[in-house]
């Protein structure tokens, strides 16, 4: 391990950007308003993954629940009218490092809203099929798996096509009416806005959400994307991917037997750049070209209590075929299944325990995939971490 100065030095841009963000929340802001608040999430553990004949540790972070610290403040304008600011920044705690080397904040959205005609919010922050940020229906219908989003293997991501920050973003938010609530959001560049004449990609979602604090929660999330975007071949010449829009339908609801809570959830992907958030066309062997991955995604899972804490499982299927160019006459379609378990316990109130085993089996064209670090289609992962939250 390499050694570490003892003392920090905070002229760095990010450093600097930092220190006046807490000033802002915890200084001018807080004598404006006192509400306002300061919280966070450190999650750390070790992982041990056995893939491709070799077996690695590694000490990692966010495998249950991503590392971060949220900043926000909420201002009451009138008995109606309110705004909330927040600002989130994503950490990697086994390194210390962000989490997108050039991001600063993860989310930062100004929302203004009302109680009779919902909330508006402007700015970056998570889609609606991700874990991040206010508008996220997986937080709104309280989990479309029981495993979450981070276990490798076995979360969301390693099933089904999630998204994740969406920049330059317009959302809308209803008020909740007998448990029912509609989300829609529309991003002009979802990672750097441009005139409407030039090439990048666009982004519109909608959604669905059933939840009413009670045994049952649906949540249905419409999505269409466009791919604007550059490509350098081998040669090193730049190109423009006439890649067609993705579109996909992802539907999920739990039920609360009491005993245990069963989770269900499926996906059609049309046109996908890989058959789930971690793979793509290249992982396989395919070259980049106008159509993509059509894939079908089911999780079947439950949570049941155990022994003071809260044991989940849960099987994931995919099925996927490569719709695009093919040169080398590989295998383009596939099939992969993910039985998963993690095992929960509470230490205290803001502490817990997590260990969890996820096991993974391609066929197919899932056969090509080596050298995939972030999602092996092959793999046995085992895991254990501490989580706090403050």
């Amino acid at each position: 391990m390499s050694a570490k100065p003892k003392a920090r030095v905070t002229t760095s841009p990010a450093a600097l950007l930092v220190g006046a963000a807490l000033a802002l929340l915890t200084g001018s802001a807080a004598a404006e308003t006192a509400n306002v608040s300061i919280t966070g999430v450190i999650d750390t553990g070790i992982m041990v993954q056995h893939a491709d004949g070799k077996t690695a540790a590694t000490i990692e972070s966010g495998n249950d629940t991503a590392s971060g610290i949220d900043f926000r403040v909420y201002e009451p304008i009138s008995e109606d009218l309110y705004a909330r600011v927040y600002n989130y920044i994503t950490v990697n705690s086994d390194t210390g490092t962000l989490y997108e080397d050039d991001v600063l904040f993860d989310g930062s959205a100004l929302t203004l809203g009302s109680k009779t005609y919902g909330e508006i919010t402007l700015g970056r922050y998570g889609a609606l099929k991700s874990t991040d940020g206010d508008m996220s229906v997986f937080a709104h219908a309280q989990g479309f798996s029981p495993m979450g989003a981070n276990i490798p293997g076995a979360g969301l991501a390693y099933t089904f096509t999630c998204d994740g920050m969406v920049n330059n973003a317009f959302g809308y938010t209803s008020p909740k009416i007998n448990g029912w609530e509609f989300l829609a959001q529309y991003s002009n560049g979802k990672v750097q806005e441009k005139p409407v004449n030039m090439n990048d990609g666009r982004f519109a979602s909608a959604a669905v959400v059933y939840n009413n604090d009670g045994n049952l929660r649906f949540g249905l999330i419409l999505t269409h994307r466009t791919h604007g975007h550059t490509r350098v071949d081998a040669a090193g010449n730049s190109h423009t991917a006439d890649h067609k829009a993705t579109n996909d339908v992802m539907v999920s609801m739990n039920y609360d037997f009491d005993a245990f809570r069963l989770y269900a959830t499926y996906q059609h992907v049309e046109n996908g750049l890989g058959p789930n958030t971690m793979l793509r066309y290249q992982h396989f062997g395919f070259t980049d070209s106008k159509k993509g991955f059509d894939t079908d995604s089911f999780m079947m899972g439950v949570r049941v209590p155990v022994a003071g804490g809260n044991l989940s499982t849960a099987l994931h299927v995919a099925r996927s075929e490569f719709k695009g160019d093919n040169p080398q006459n590989l295998s383009t379609t596939g099939w992969r299944i993910n039985p998963a378990m993690i095992y929960r316990y509470p230490l205290s109130k803001h502490t817990r325990l997590w260990t969890a085993l996820t096991w993974s089996h391609g066929y197919g064209m899932y056969r090509n995939v080596k050298n995939a670090p972030a999602d092996s289609p092959n793999a046995t992962t085992w895991g254990a971490g501490l989580l706090h939250t403050f």
